[in-house]
């Protein structure tokens, strides 16, 4: 479903990937492990259109993304792709209902995210401002948003690196069952070995290139 080949992309002088690989199936999670610096976020970038690789392919659903323009990727983006933050990045003058529909609201879909939030345990709270509730409930909110407008594959870079470990554990839980039920893929950004084990996958990264094991 997505493949990204032999994918290289240098910022000046610094090479931030290296003859990097990674295919991604349907409702598989696969996560993108290594140290500070190591690539995994531009991985992630790379993968989802929003940066362009100086060598290599990204193949989306059959069709080659590097050769597509802007605004055809951030239409894929919009539609098939969802994202997840360390900090949640919601909106703050929006509430977490209001910030899970965006997606939605975006594409000019008028369907609820009612169901999405109650079975994420948001119903309650759903009025709050991301200001108003924990963190945990605006990264709840944050899986939410990525996943109610159905994407084929959900990007997360570090999702719980804001919360301790007893809070991560239960959002990862929420997180790939309610991505796995919908046959969404996830690609995970992280350092920790504990957010890695909710992979089905693990790939590891240092300096850019592919590496055999954690650094």
């Amino acid at each position: 479903m997505l493949t990204g080949r032999g994918l290289r992309l240098a910022f000046g002088a610094a090479q931030a990937l290296d003859d990097v690989d990674l295919s991604v199936a349907p409702g598989e999670v696969v996560a993108v492990v290594g140290p500070a610096g190591s690539g995994k976020s531009t991985l992630l970038h790379v993968l989802s259109g929003v940066l362009v690789p100086d060598g290599g392919l990204v193949t989306f659903e059959g069709q080659e993304l590097n050769g597509l323009s802007d605004d055809a990727r951030s239409a894929i983006r919009l539609r098939r792709f969802g994202f997840v933050f360390e900090s949640g990045d919601l909106i703050p003058e929006l509430s977490l209902l209001e910030n899970v529909e965006l997606p939605l609201r975006l594409q000019g879909r008028r369907d609820s995210a009612a169901g999405l939030l109650k079975e994420l345990d948001l119903a309650d709270v759903a009025d709050r401002l991301p200001w108003e509730a924990p963190d945990d409930q605006v990264l709840r909110a944050a899986v939410a948003r990525a996943l109610v407008h159905d994407p084929a594959v959900v990007f997360a870079d570090e999702p719980v690196m804001a919360v301790g470990d007893a809070a991560g554990e239960l959002l990862l839980d929420a997180f790939t069952g309610a991505a796995r039920r919908r046959d969404a893929a996830i690609v995970l950004a992280t350092r920790q070995a504990r957010v890695a084990a909710y992979a089905d996958r693990t790939v590891f990264l240092h300096d850019g290139r592919p590496a055999d094991s954690p650094i």
